[in-house]
């Protein structure tokens, strides 16, 4: 009989601590150099949850990783989907938080972001995602100023020096209801 894998897209501590592992040891080591043991061993779980939470090769393991773990920065999931539900403030909070725990998606995400492969065809598809949702959410932007919000919010996310304080007021020079 054949296990099924969860193919839940939420994030939780556990799921958070294997996703650490496996783009810590896919930039350390290298493109798939690494074992399910050695995320196991990381996680001081069974070899068993990893296949559980994320598939059976290492080539899914790391696919179900990465849509994961960039739905949950992206808030494609839950409540952070609607800005009008969260502060966007509160969001890009919660995703700098995320970010700032798991370094190493930025790199594994800059060196597959040129190459033809399944993970970067898998980023390319959540990030269309991503600009429906701040089409739905800035109504009467342009494509031009969404792709400008999404380079702005990731800039706020991604730096890791930034603060609270720092993140609200760059929200509020950006003043997001002046878009026309």
């Amino acid at each position: 009989m054949k296990k099924s894998i969860n193919k839940t897209t939420e994030l939780d501590s556990t799921r958070l601590e294997i996703i650490c592992s496996v783009f810590n040891l896919e930039v350390s080591k290298g493109h798939l150099k690494w074992s399910v043991s050695q995320i196991a061993r990381d996680c001081k779980i069974s070899r068993t949850l990893v296949y559980y939470h994320f598939g059976r090769t290492k080539q899914e393991i790391l696919l179900n990783c990465l849509e994961v773990l960039t739905r949950e920065l992206y808030g494609l999931n839950g409540v952070r989907n609607d800005f009008k539900k969260t502060s966007l403030l509160d969001s890009l909070l919660s995703c700098h938080d995320l970010y700032s725990q798991v370094p190493s998606y930025s790199v594994f995400c800059q060196k597959w972001a040129r190459k033809q492969s399944i993970y970067r065809d898998k980023y390319l598809q959540l990030q269309k995602i991503y600009d429906e949702k701040l089409k739905v959410n800035f109504p009467n932007s342009t494509l031009e100023q969404r792709l400008s919000l999404r380079a702005y919010f990731y800039g706020l996310v991604a730096a890791p020096s930034f603060e609270r304080e720092l993140i609200t007021e760059a929200l509020q020079l950006l003043r997001l209801g002046d878009l026309k």
